[in-house]
């Protein structure tokens, strides 16, 4: 048996999605004291779960904390299609329409005079989640 750790329930719920789809048993947990949310779910072993599962960490272990950078898009001045922010995050670029930090993420800015395409960034510690909603891009901060 191996225990994981889900963000939240919408996480479990699109899970339960994905098991359904792979036609596959499982066994939902729910809270009584938290409204009958759902808190776990047990799925039966298989190749199909461990696709379904592999991006979620074990339980008990902290996510990691990584350095999230972003600075305005001038080119959205240009072109209102483009997205606004540019985040640099694990060697990847992300162009985003929103950002979304949470209360008590801690951050810190950056001038960068000489740079050409930006005078200054802000950097946070946290998890970067991407949520794409109708065509908008938002860079969920934790």
């Amino acid at each position: 048996m191996v225990q994981l750790a889900a963000k939240d329930e919408a996480e479990l719920k699109a899970i339960v999605r994905k098991v359904e789809a792979e036609q596959l048993r499982y066994c939902i947990f729910r809270e009584p004291d938290l409204n009958n949310r759902i808190t776990a779910v047990a799925i039966e072993p298989s190749e199909a779960t461990q696709c379904i599962v592999s991006s979620i960490p074990l339980m008990l272990k902290e996510r990691t904390r990584a350095d999230i950078i972003f600075h305005y898009n001038k080119q959205h001045n240009v072109d209102q299609t483009v997205p606004a922010w540019v985040i640099k995050h694990k060697g990847q670029t992300h162009y985003v329409d929103h950002i979304d930090v949470m209360d008590g993420v801690a951050w810190s800015t950056k001038e960068t005079p000489d740079n050409p395409h930006t005078k200054g960034s802000i950097k946070f510690k946290g998890q970067l989640e991407l949520v794409k909603e109708n065509e908008t891009i938002t860079a969920k901060i934790k």
